[in-house]
């Protein structure tokens, strides 16, 4: 009898080892630049966006150099500030999210360049503290979009492990991670295409706090806390306005925004999840080779 529960016991041990050594070999084959990383197989140049880092596609493939600056400060010493720079006028290469010189991986983060590591399926960094967490945590959540809420700070007191979130691309401080999740419930996208569209840029606000300027084939993908009401509205017009209703079936909301060349009148509607994702793939890619879509300034 004690031969057979010694038995059962091993076997029910040796699944969930497998199970677990399964499911991370499936992580780690997520994206190219994971396989890229175990191949030692990286793509030397600097990613304008994260999708270009998840590819190992960066489209910044001008010459480049590496400077090397020792840091001073408590806690960072026997660590190097590494500057790419451009080698043809020797600038410093600016508005990536990050780059690789082709053996290791850096991130763009609190105006400097930090290594970037992947384990256990994750991607993580060492990097500055912010000046305030709790602050910082409190505007991202009341302020709604994740993308590019949390302000950073050169805070160099401490050194803190960034884990990289895998669907924005954001430096997550390990205090905001449950605050980033829960955030994360209502997401949505706002997308605009290109046929029969004005070449006039389409402008609209999120909640009277946030307003985009949409040239055609443009998009962005926010996420808001699920107690946080969601109004969109074309700039000027009220009575165009839409109130976001999160479907519990579908993992994002689509909302298709539009300025017709007849018309001119800017004009928002929430469309099916199928139809939204046939229209937002095309516009995904232009959208992509031209950086990051942020709001021009607050309404």
């Amino acid at each position: 009898m004690k031969k057979e529960i010694f038995g059962i016991i091993s076997l029910y041990l040796y699944l969930i080892i497998f199970t677990q050594k399964t499911t991370a070999q499936n992580i780690e084959i997520s994206f190219p630049i994971q396989e890229a990383i175990q191949s030692k197989t990286l793509k030397k140049g600097g990613y304008k966006t994260f999708q270009e880092f998840l590819k190992n596609e960066p489209t910044l493939v001008d010459s480049f150099n590496l400077e090397l600056k020792p840091r001073t400060n408590k806690n960072w010493e026997g660590t190097t500030q590494v500057i790419p720079r451009l080698a043809e006028k020797n600038k410093k290469m600016k508005k990536v999210w990050g780059f690789s010189d082709g053996k290791d991986i850096y991130i763009f983060h609190q105006v400097e360049f930090f290594p970037v590591s992947f384990t256990g399926g994750g991607f993580y960094f060492l990097g500055y503290d912010l000046l305030n967490t709790d602050g910082a945590t409190a505007a991202a959540v009341m302020g709604g979009a994740i993308g590019g809420a949390i302000h950073a700070s050169n805070q160099k007191a401490k050194s803190i492990r960034y884990e990289i979130d895998i669907d924005t691309g954001e430096a997550i401080h390990p205090e905001h991670k449950a605050a980033v999740e829960l955030s994360k419930k209502n997401q949505f996208i706002i997308y605009r295409r290109s046929k029969k569209e004005s070449l006039e840029n389409a402008v609209f606000t999120i909640n009277d706090s946030l307003t985009y300027s949409f040239e055609i084939d443009s998009y962005v993908h926010l996420a808001y806390p699920e107690n946080l009401p969601v109004v969109l509205c074309p700039q000027g017009d009220k009575s165009g306005c839409i109130i976001l209703d999160f479907s519990e079936t579908e993992d994002i909301t689509y909302i298709s925004l539009s300025k017709n060349k007849e018309s001119t009148k800017t004009s928002l509607k929430a469309v099916t999840e199928s139809k939204g994702e046939f229209d937002y793939y095309k516009v995904e890619k232009k959208q992509d080779k031209r950086g990051v879509q942020k709001p021009i300034y607050p309404n």
